[in-house]
C-alpha cells in the first residue's frame, strides 16, 4: 500500500476534530489541546497519513515538541497517534523519524490508540513499551 503524509493547517481544524471525535474522542489529540500546547510555547504538528487516493486519513497524530534540560527535546504524541489502519503505522514512524531528526529530538514518545498494536509489531518496528504518561481511563 502506498501512503502519503499531510500536515494539517488552521483551515482544516473542523475536519481534524470531527475525525478525532469519530475515531477515538481523545481530547489530548484535539485541535484545542494543540492550541493550548502552542500557548505554552511548544511547537505543534498535526499529521495525517492518507492512502494514495487521499480521500480519508488512516492515521492522525498531534505531535508536540517537549523541552528537556541541556537544550534537548523529544517529540510526544499524547494518547496518539489515532490509528484506523495498522498497516500505515510503519509509514508514520518513518516520517516522524525524519521530523525528529530535523528537530534534533532525543527520542519519540507515542501512546497509540485505536487498533491494538501487537507485541510482534512493536518488536519488528524496534519500539520499546514503557509506562504510559497519560491515564488510560478517567472519571
Amino acid at each position: 500500500m502506498i501512503y502519503k503524509i499531510l500536515f494539517f493547517n488552521e483551515d482544516q481544524k473542523s475536519y481534524w476534530d470531527e475525525w478525532i471525535a469519530k475515531e477515538s474522542g481523545e481530547f489530548l489529540q484535539s485541535w484545542s489541546w494543540g492550541n493550548f500546547q502552542k500557548e505554552l510555547g511548544r511547537k505543534v504538528w498535526r499529521i495525517g497519513v492518507f492512502r494514495e487516493d487521499g480521500v480519508q486519513p488512516v492515521l492522525l497524530a498531534l505531535v508536540v515538541k517537549q523541552r528537556l534540560i541541556l537544550n534537548k527535546n523529544y517529540l510526544y504524541s499524547p494518547r496518539g497517534p489515532i490509528i484506523k489502519d495498522v498497516s500505515a503505522f510503519g509509514f508514520f514512524l518513518d516520517e516522524i523519524k525524519k521530523l525528529a531528526s530535523l528537530e534534533k529530538s532525543f527520542f519519540l514518545r507515542i501512546e497509540p490508540t485505536g487498533m491494538v498494536l501487537k507485541q510482534e509489531i512493536l518488536r519488528n518496528l524496534n519500539l520499546q513499551k514503557t509506562k504510559p504518561v497519560q491515564p488510560q481511563k478517567t472519571l
